[in-house]
């Protein structure tokens, strides 16, 4: 099992049982409903995919590793709302469907609503758990400039408003805990949207940290605030979608194991290890091939038995 050890006295061999390496993507079983803009939560072998867009959709679909299988819907159509949590305690925040302040949350087989957030929009960064959650910065249509910096946190019952994020930013990755937290990228406003900042947060104040290689919003992000990645996107002039996927190790981003394809606004809310060691990335649309893809990107980082030199 990973994390085993093991000792030969009469070889004097020790080894151990973990993994190792960077990781790789791989493709797999697709969903039965392609589409874009929708949460997602949990693990590899219990995951969770709802709302989205392919048109606006209130669908919730759960994996088990192996087989696709619907579930009961959202209370309402939904999209760019995001989602955080496991696939029997998720919880979907705000959104861009006529439902832009609400609050969801899943038991593993019905949604209830929540109390509402007290603030609107989507697109912007959500991590945590259904019990302890955050959310923050995005984009509310129909205001100027659009873009805003509020965060809140949610306790399972209600939300409370936070520490404003250090950027004006939307389409934003997220992952961690909300006492352990990390935001990065974003549209940044300016021509190409390609923001590059990250920041770090300790429950109460946001940092600065080293900036992502290639700038981007509208993809995904998972793991722990100091063994995270950061996976696809896009920018804008032309809009073009990256297959990009970075790893952060608490103070440099690293570029790894590509996507095989380029995703942009795949599913809010990056399904992944705290150790940034499995995951799983649904849907998105790809370039040039086009929108609302059913097709699922699965990675890992390989299990080895791992000889120590001893003496």
């Amino acid at each position: 099992q990973e994390g085993q050890v093991w000792y030969n006295t009469t070889s004097t061999v020790l080894k151990g049982f973990g993994k190792q390496g960077t990781g790789a993507w791989a493709s797999a079983a697709s969903i039965p409903v392609g589409k874009e803009y929708g949460g997602q939560a949990g693990t590899t072998t219990a995951f969770l995919s709802f709302g989205g867009t392919a048109p606006t959709v209130d669908t919730t679909f759960e994996f088990d590793g192996t087989t696709w299988t619907a579930a009961n819907a959202m209370s309402a159509p939904n999209a760019n709302a995001g989602g955080t949590g496991t696939q029997t305690a998720a919880l979907s925040a705000g959104g861009s469907a006529g439902a832009d302040n609400t609050t969801e949350e899943y038991d593993g087989t019905s949604w209830t609503a929540g109390n509402a957030r007290p603030y609107a929009g989507g697109y912007g960064f959500i991590f945590g758990t259904q019990t302890a959650g955050l959310t923050g910065t995005g984009w509310l249509g129909g205001s100027s400039p659009g873009q805003f910096t509020t965060v809140a946190d949610y306790d399972g019952t209600s939300w409370t408003v936070g520490t404003s994020y250090p950027t004006i930013v939307s389409g934003t990755f997220g992952s961690g805990t909300a006492t352990a937290g990390i935001g990065m990228a974003g549209d940044d406003g300016t021509a190409s949207g390609k923001g590059t900042a990250a920041n770090t947060y300790d429950g109460t104040t946001w940092t600065s940290t080293g900036a992502i290689n290639n700038g981007r919003y509208q993809g995904s992000a998972g793991g722990a605030q100091g063994a995270c990645m950061i996976v696809g996107g896009q920018s804008y002039g032309p809009t073009t979608g990256y297959d990009y996927t970075e790893m952060f190790d608490g103070s440099t981003w690293t570029e790894v194991a590509d996507l095989s394809t380029d995703r942009r606004v795949q599913g809010w809310g990056f399904s992944m290890t705290a150790g940034a060691t499995t995951g799983f990335l649904v849907g998105g649309g790809t370039t040039p091939a086009g929108l609302y893809q059913p097709t699922y990107e699965e990675w890992a980082v390989p299990t080895v038995i791992k000889t120590f030199t001893a003496t």
